[in-house]
């Protein structure tokens, strides 16, 4: 009887260990997965980044236009 007894909490103690190493091993996985969903994520905000510049540079370009197109016409009037 004891030896029935030993045995079992041999085999209930011995248990967790194949469990916790499993575990530990999925670490590695979430780790990689988590990585990659940041680098993706860093990679969306440089793009909508740059379009934003890209945006803004284009907004001021035409306000140069139109400012210079402003200035050309006062000279033409004053001209004539």
């Amino acid at each position: 009887m004891k030896r029935i007894a030993i045995f079992m909490m041999l085999v209930a103690f011995s248990l967790p260990w194949p469990i916790r190493a499993s575990a530990q091993n999925s670490g590695l996985a979430d780790y990689e997965r988590q990585s990659r969903a940041t680098s993706k994520k860093q990679q969306k905000e440089a793009k909508r980044a740059a379009r934003k510049r890209f945006k803004q540079i284009r907004k001021a370009e035409k306000k140069q236009r139109k400012a210079m197109k402003k200035y050309t016409d006062q000279q033409a009037k004053a001209n004539k």
